[in-house]
């Protein structure tokens, strides 16, 4: 998403336009929560961090190991081709449409097939796009992490068991954290909201604590 232009045109990307918004509103919940802190961090960042660039490679390398797992365990459809689950930002163009090859034990070769760009080095030198699933295992064990919030979206595509299975398989030693999805919520149209189609609503975090508050002094959760 770094690489994704701001549709406001005031920011080079919608992650330069949005993370300054929504520091400023988690400002209110500080205030209110004071025992609380919050960091951001961004995935790009991981890449950095070993056990990041293992996951990665071994995504890119057998990505059918993975395929083997969501289908066992998700009820979706889930595509044959193209089989793909990480690789490569093009150096020159930021496009992903390319190929990503492990050539070595931490080296990675990439030929984009948009601006015809090829450059081959360590796996850490390269921005990556990188399939949800897998890539939460390698917060799970960066960031030692106890409780995970998810979307309904997620645990209706089997996320509750494919984490299990993930954790099992790669990083048997890495702690199973508490998953707690929450639920799908249904715009005025009918559609299911989604900030990756722009259907989204745009509340200010004081009023919505209001009404927590308001709901919280009648039983009403």
């Amino acid at each position: 998403m770094q690489f994704t232009p701001d549709e406001n045109g005031c920011c080079h990307s919608i992650v330069d336009h949005w993370q300054p918004i929504i520091e400023r509103n988690l400002k209110g919940l500080k205030k209110r929560f004071s025992g609380i802190s919050i960091k951001f961090i961004k995935n790009s960042s991981l890449i950095k961090h070993r056990f990041c660039r293992k996951i990665l490679l071994e995504t890119i390398k057998n990505p059918q190991d993975q395929l083997s797992i969501f289908r066992e365990y998700s009820n979706k459809k889930i595509l044959d081709s193209p089989l793909q689950y990480a690789g490569a930002v093009c150096y020159k163009c930021q496009r992903t449409h390319g190929k990503t090859v492990v050539v070595g034990k931490n080296t990675v070769r990439w030929e984009c097939q948009e601006c015809g760009a090829i450059k081959e080095g360590d796996v850490s030198k390269f921005d990556y796009w990188w399939h949800h699933k897998p890539m939460f295992l390698a917060r799970l064990e960066i960031f030692k992490i106890d409780i995970a919030l998810s979307g309904g979206d997620h645990f209706s595509e089997g996320d509750f068991d494919i984490r299990r299975v993930l954790i099992k398989k790669y990083s048997p030693k890495t702690k199973e954290p508490k998953m707690l999805f929450t639920p799908t919520v249904i715009a005025l149209d009918g559609q299911k909201m989604s900030k990756s189609k722009n259907i989204l609503l745009l509340l200010i975090l004081e009023i919505l604590l209001r009404h927590q508050t308001i709901a919280n002094k009648k039983n009403f959760i």
